[in-house]
């Protein structure tokens, strides 16, 4: 029974079911990206048992986990905190590897059987700083399979991809991001981007039609718009990849890093 954990910076999430049986359900279990530490008091902790706040103590800690965290937060007047900042392990939080361990197996539990697969998200490489995310891969695989998982990191574009293609056979097509009113080829003729809808058809560079399942998002960086002699111009974000022959030789390129000279292809 492989399990699903998508690590958000606001939530935790898991989903598990039972891959066996058609008719069983998809059981979710999140928690909230928050903890907050207290210096430990007896009549703090008899107001969380009071009010059913789970909690740890450790010497003279007192830590509250997930959504209680900030309702307490709240309460005391102090300031809950996060061990995930920007999609990532938070660099400044030196307690981030032991309360992502807490939360962690508060979504996930046990192991069902040996060596359950679990699938986590992991952001893609930034591509407008120096920051790469292996330490926040291997970091939280070591996490996961300290609980007896065992543990594939995935795309979390890729993970959205499969989840809406998952209708239709797993069978889309993604893109980074194009702007409204930029046009692809379907089966309906050139169409804006904004106007295609689950399951049209889109023609692919190679030439063949696949079904896709369209996605949006908000974007703030920067928008590229490539100039083709004797084809209609397009704009797209920064890391969107085009199809690139370069010195006899073609590859995925992102939008950024397309110069003059570059030949493109389309269907």
């Amino acid at each position: 029974m492989p399990v699903g954990a998508d690590v958000g910076t606001c939530f935790l999430v898991s989903a598990r079911k039972d891959v066996q049986s058609d008719e069983s359900e998809v059981k979710i279990n999140s928690i909230r990206d928050a903890f907050l530490e207290i210096e430990y008091e007896q009549s703090v902790v008899n107001m969380l048992k009071m009010s059913n706040v789970s909690h740890i103590i450790e010497g003279d800690r007192v830590y509250v986990i997930g959504e209680p965290a900030l309702s307490v937060a709240n309460l005391l007047r102090k300031e809950a905190r996060r061990p995930l900042c920007k999609g990532v392990i938070s660099a400044g939080e030196g307690d981030a590897e032991k309360m992502l361990m807490i939360l962690l197996k508060n979504i996930l539990g046990a192991p069902a059987v040996d060596d359950e697969v679990v699938y986590y998200s992991v952001p893609g490489d930034p591509i407008d700083s120096d920051m790469d995310i292996i330490y926040h891969r291997e970091m939280f695989r070591k996490m996961i399979e300290s609980f007896g998982f065992k543990a594939h990191p995935m795309n979390e574009a890729a993970a959205i991809v499969y989840s809406n293609g998952a209708a239709d056979g797993f069978t889309a097509l993604s893109s980074s991001c194009l702007t409204p009113g930029q046009r692809a080829i379907t089966d309906k003729g050139f169409t804006k981007i904004e106007d295609i809808k689950k399951g049209t058809r889109i023609l692919t560079k190679a030439g063949k039609w696949e079904s896709c399942s369209p996605t949006s998002r908000n974007y703030k960086g920067k928008v590229y718009r490539i100039y083709a002699y004797g084809a209609a111009d397009f704009e797209l974000t920064s890391d969107h990849l085009v199809w690139v022959g370069r010195d006899g030789k073609w590859d995925w390129v992102k939008a950024k890093d397309v110069v003059e000279g570059d030949l493109i292809q389309q269907p």
